[in-house]
């Protein structure tokens, strides 16, 4: 499985030789691929942080194309946000959404271009988490940039809505759990709720995973 969290680590360390270019074309090609069900997994909200994708936009031309296409179609610079604004503000939701699946496509961009990449035949699947899925979209030509800008800033907006209208404070916490402690939690979760205010919960959002478990407090 490919992800988009290893290109980024190492993208500022992306000045390759033309011999490493070339080998890096052949192990990312259709040829290196095509006998192997692989997936191209996108991340989703909590990648977001302040200079992701500064370096690929400096360097890489495409790159540059997808951040100022994805300020047109918002009216406003994005870009801005995401190279020299605040943490608080980037991971607010309708910033952080369209954040993220800009500097993904962004990095695919020059996937694609520089190291001949292809997702229709290097790819099995293309996947993402909650935002990602949207990313993928893009990633499969199912869906715009431009549109998929405009509408996952628009369902942030609305996550924003809703829970700025629910009046209390929302929490939300990632754990590590066996799966045989899973009965466990949820009794738990039980047993908080039994003591909080009317109208107020814990759940069990996702099982993300065998041991990766989101709760929420509203």
């Amino acid at each position: 499985m490919f992800t988009f969290a290893f290109f980024r680590t190492h993208s500022r360390s992306l000045n390759f030789s033309s011999f490493q270019v070339a080998q890096i074309r052949t192990a990312i090609s259709r040829s290196g691929f095509e006998k192997t069900q692989c997936a191209i997994l996108f991340p989703g909200q909590g990648a977001q942080y302040i200079g992701m994708g500064k370096d690929l936009y400096s360097n890489y031309p495409l790159a540059r194309q997808v951040f100022e296409e994805a300020d047109d179609a918002l009216g406003s610079s994005l870009t801005k946000l995401v190279f020299e604004g605040h943490q608080k503000d980037l991971t607010q939701t309708q910033n952080a959404q369209p954040a993220i699946l800009t500097t993904s496509i962004a990095t695919l961009r020059v996937l694609e271009s520089e190291y001949g990449f292809d997702v229709s035949s290097a790819c099995t699947y293309a996947l993402g988490h909650s935002l990602g899925e949207y990313t993928a979209l893009v990633a499969t030509q199912s869906l715009s940039l431009r549109d998929a800008v405009k509408l996952v800033r628009l369902r942030g907006e609305a996550m924003a809505d809703t829970v700025s209208q629910l009046g209390v404070r929302t929490a939300m916490a990632a754990l590590i759990v066996r799966e045989e402690n899973l009965d466990k939690l949820e009794t738990s979760i039980d047993e908080i709720c039994s003591t909080l205010p009317e109208g107020e919960l814990v759940e069990l959002a996702n099982i993300n995973s065998v041991c990766l478990i989101i709760v929420v407090k509203y």
